[in-house]
This record gives C-alpha cells, sequence and structure tokens, in this order.
C-alpha cells in the first residue's frame, strides 16, 4: 500500500476542548495537524501562528479514538508568526492509529486538537487462529521476550502473557464472548489483531 498521510486543517481555529469537558480559547492558532507515513515511521507536523503563554505540545496516539498514550514531548516557542514543529513516531501499531496534540500553556491547562487518523499497513508476521474461537488460540510466529495483550472493546486490559516460544497456545475460556484486541508487541514495534470470542 502506498505512503498515506492524513491532514486536518483547522485554519483560524482556537476554540479546544479543556480537559474536564469545558471549552476554552486558547493563546494560539492551530494551522494545520498532519501525519505522514515515511516507511516503517509516522512523521507528525503542525503549524501553529500568534502563540501566547504556551509551554509545550505532546503527541499522543492511541489504537482507538477513546485511549492515547503520550508518545513525545515538544516545546513551544511562543512566537507571533507562525511556528513549524514535527516528532516522529517510531513505533506505530499495525493498523489504525489515531493522533492528537495536547497543548498546555503556562498555567497548566490542558487542551486538545481535532484527532487525526493513519493506517499503518505493514504486514504482520504473527498470526492467530482459530478466529472466531471459543476456549483457546494458538498464536504463531512470535519472538522470544516480547508479550501479548488481550484487550477489550472498551480498551480494558483484560489478559497479558509473556511470550516463551515462538508458538503458544493461550486459554481464553473465562472471557466474556464479543470483540476483543490482540497486542503484540516484541520489542521495536507493536502489532493488533481483532478477536471473536464465541
Amino acid at each position: 500500500m502506498a505512503d498515506s498521510s492524513i491532514t486536518v486543517s483547522v485554519t483560524g481555529f482556537s476554540t479546544f476542548f479543556l480537559h474536564g469537558g469545558l471549552s476554552a480559547i486558547l493563546p494560539l492558532t492551530l494551522l494545520e495537524f498532519t501525519g505522514q507515513k515515511q516507511n516503517s515511521l509516522f512523521q507528525l507536523t503542525w503549524l501553529t501562528t500568534n502563540e501566547i503563554n504556551i509551554s509545550h505540545f505532546i503527541v499522543q496516539r492511541g489504537g482507538n479514538s477513546r485511549n492515547f498514550y503520550s508518545i513525545g514531548r515538544v516545546n513551544a516557542r511562543n512566537a507571533t508568526g507562525d511556528n513549524n514543529y514535527d516528532l516522529v513516531d517510531t513505533r506505530p501499531i499495525i493498523g489504525l492509529n489515531y493522533y492528537r496534540l495536547q497543548m498546555v500553556d503556562i498555567d497548566g491547562k490542558i487542551t486538545y486538537s481535532p484527532i487525526i487518523k493513519i493506517v499503518f499497513a505493514g504486514k504482520n508476521k504473527w498470526q492467530v487462529f482459530p478466529n472466531p474461537a471459543k476456549n483457546t488460540i494458538t498464536l504463531s510466529g512470535l519472538e522470544n521476550k516480547s508479550r501479548i495483550k488481550i484487550i477489550a472493546a472498551d480498551g480494558r486490559l483484560v489478559k497479558q502473557v509473556s511470550v516463551t516460544g515462538n508458538t503458544m497456545l493461550i486459554n481464553i475460556s473465562e472471557l466474556v464472548k464479543g470483540i476483543y484486541m490482540i497486542q503484540y508487541n516484541d520489542g521495536s514495534k507493536t502489532a493488533q489483531a481483532k478477536l471473536v470470542k464465541e
């Protein structure tokens, strides 16, 4: 699949959701927030103008649009003109990645940018079968010293195991019926696959 990019154009947009659910006028204008896939990396860039008393930006990533984790911090320049920023995500998730900016002013107030989505179409070397499954699943193509996480649809971590061989049998009989995400981290990259529990 060709490299993909998503651009959210927010020209003149300075009202964001404030942490806690309220809205506030942020002392900057976010002109653009873009993600560009480059081989196995993602380049996140954003453009601001009219910055006043901004402390820093934190780039956050999630495997869905609800749960985000910080992947890097960039200090603000607090210049009145246009300001270009960038940060590289060296460990994107195979599949759909959600990104947003957390913008923090010098008083500690937090606001968020719109969310952008980028697909990382790397091939999974590991496999999960059967799928759907009732009691057990087999994972193959694993690397030692890696981890497997099983995450419920609401984002809860319901099971985690350490990999002890190239192929593993995992008991899922205790899980309720539904859709889960299996996340595999081999120390250098994270991949995920959907699992249907019958």
